[in-house]
């Protein structure tokens, strides 16, 4: 895996959140200005049907939804690129599960990423004791720079 610059694979992680959002603009900033690959991953939230008491979902149902919110968060994220209005075809999205830090760190060693993007709330002190960071673990994850935004 090389790591030469400017890269030429950029791995953005997206929430949703503003800071999300932020980053991915300052990414494919990056990317377009590096004639970059661009690859969005959102980690996804595990799906939880509303069952009856007692009752479990089929093995062929939980697929089916898990499928049904992979299409809804990638409408989301092709909505998210082209919020920005240019022509920019040189990215895809992807929509995996997993403990988030983890799963970034993953997907940036399987698509051989040169760069990871995210945003972080820069909490300090004790809210980051208890909260955690992704940022931050993935920072300690990553076999590549990451940027960090706030």
């Amino acid at each position: 895996m090389s790591h030469g610059y400017p890269p030429s694979r950029i791995l953005a992680a997206l929430d949703f959140s503003t800071l999300s959002r932020n980053a991915l603009a300052y990414g494919a900033g990056l990317a377009r200005a590096a004639d970059a690959e661009l690859i969005l991953v959102h980690v996804a939230d595990p799906v939880a049907p509303e069952l009856p008491p007692g009752a479990s979902p089929t093995q062929g149902r939980m697929m089916e939804l898990v499928e049904a919110r992979n299409v809804s968060v990638r409408a989301r994220l092709t909505k998210e690129m082209n919020a920005f209005g240019e022509d920019y075809d040189t990215w895809s999205a992807l929509v995996v599960d997993g403990e988030p830090a983890e799963a970034i760190a993953r997907v940036a060693v399987e698509r051989d990423c040169h760069l990871i993007v995210l945003g972080s709330h820069g909490r300090a002190g004790l809210q980051r004791l208890f909260l955690g960071s992704v940022a931050e673990e993935v920072m300690r994850r990553a076999h590549c720079p990451v940027l960090v935004l706030r």
